[in-house]
C-alpha cells in the first residue's frame, strides 16, 4: 500500500507536468525531458524524505516494525526508479492520445483546472499565516485526543461474524477457566520451582498451578499456570505483571505464553513510539528545511543584521 501510494503521487505530478508541456512543444519528447526536469527534483526530494523517515524505522525494539523500515525504504527507491524511467517511456510509446478526450495540443492553452482544491490553494496563498496557525491548532487538539485512544483488538473481535472458535471459547469460559485455553508459562530453575509455584498460586487471578515439568537436563522447570481471565483480556495482562512483581526475587523465573508475548509487544511498542515517531519528525524536518533551503535564508537574513 505504501509503494503503490507514493507511486501514483509521483506519477500525477509527473504526468500533470507533461501535459502542461504538450502545450508548449511539438516534440512529446522534447515535452518528457522539461517535465522530468522540472518534477524530477521534487519527485527525488519527495522520495528521499520517505525513504529516510522509514530508515528511522531500523532503530525499532519490535522486528516487524524494524523490518518495515527496510522493506519500505527499497519499494520507495524502487517506485522512485519506475516513475522516472518506465513511465516516461510508456507515455512516449502512447502518444498524446493517452490524454484522449482532452489531448493537449502544440500551441494551445491549457486547460484551466477549476476545482475546490484550487480555490483551496489559492486562498491559502492569499492568506498563509492564518492557515498554519489555525491547522497547527486542530492538529494539536486531534494529536491530544488520539493520545488517549486505545487500539488492538481481542482475538474474538477480530471476526466479523461468530466463528465456531469464538463460540466454543465462550463455552469453554461459563464451565472453566477462560483461560484454560491458552495457559501461561513459567520457567524456573528447578531448585526455585517450589518456591515460584507458592509465590504465582497465591497471585489474585491465577486459577491454578499445574505439576512442573523438568526439563530432559533437568537443570529447567515448567510450570503451567491456567488464569482465570480470557488470555488476550486486560485482566489477564494485569495478572501477568502481578506474577512478574511477585517473582521479582526469582531473577532467573521467565514469564511467557500468549498473554506475556502481548504485554511484552504492547511495552515494546509504546517505547518504539517514544523513540521512533520524534526521530522522524525531526529528520523529516531536517531534510525539509535543506531543500526549501530555510537555514540558507536564515543565515542570509542573520549576515544583513550584523553588517547592519
Amino acid at each position: 500500500m505504501l509503494v503503490f501510494g507514493v507511486g501514483t503521487d509521483y506519477a500525477l505530478l509527473l504526468v500533470a507536468r507533461y501535459r502542461e508541456e504538450l502545450h508548449n512543444y511539438a516534440d512529446r519528447h522534447v515535452a518528457m525531458a522539461v517535465a522530468l526536469r522540472r518534477s524530477g527534483p521534487t519527485i527525488a526530494a519527495s522520495a528521499a524524505t520517505v525513504v529516510l523517515g522509514l530508515l528511522c524505522l531500523l532503530l525499532a525494539d519490535v522486528n516487524a516494525t524494524r523490518s518495515l523500515g527496510g522493506v519500505g525504504a527499497v519499494g520507495i527507491l524502487a517506485a522512485l526508479v519506475a516513475m522516472v524511467t518506465l513511465l516516461p517511456a510508456f507515455l512516449l510509446i502512447l502518444g498524446r492520445w493517452v490524454f484522449w478526450p482532452a489531448i493537449p495540443r502544440f500551441g494551445t492553452a491549457a486547460r484551466a483546472e477549476r476545482s475546490i482544491w484550487g480555490r483551496v490553494a489559492k486562498a491559502i496563498g492569499r492568506r498563509p499565516r492564518p492557515t498554519w496557525i489555525g491547522a497547527t491548532v486542530a492538529l494539536t487538539g486531534l494529536a491530544l485526543v488520539a493520545s488517549g485512544l486505545g487500539l488492538g483488538l481481542t482475538q474474538q473481535q477480530m471476526f466479523r461474524a461468530t466463528p465456531e472458535s469464538v463460540t466454543a471459547q465462550a463455552d469453554l469460559a461459563e464451565h472453566f477457566p477462560a483461560g484454560e485455553s491458552a495457559p501461561t508459562e513459567v520457567v524456573v530453575p528447578a531448585d526455585d520451582a517450589q518456591a515460584a509455584a507458592a509465590t504465582i498460586d497465591a497471585t489474585p487471578g491465577v486459577s491454578r498451578v499445574e505439576p512442573a515439568v523438568p526439563a530432559t537436563d533437568g537443570e529447567l522447570v515448567r510450570l503451567r499456570v491456567v488464569l482465570d481471565d480470557a488470555p488476550d483480556s486486560d485482566a489477564a495482562e494485569a495478572t501477568v505483571q502481578r506474577m512478574r512483581v511477585g517473582m521479582a526475587e526469582l531473577p532467573q523465573a521467565l514469564v511467557g505464553g500468549p498473554t506475556a508475548i502481548a504485554l511484552d509487544l504492547q511495552a515494546a511498542s509504546a517505547a518504539d513510539r517514544t523513540l521512533v515517531i520524534p526521530l522522524v519528525l525531526v529528520v523529516v524536518l531536517a531534510v525539509l528545511m535543506l531543500l526549501l533551503r530555510a537555514l540558507d535564508d536564515q543565515f542570509q537574513a542573520l549576515s544583513v543584521v550584523v553588517g547592519q
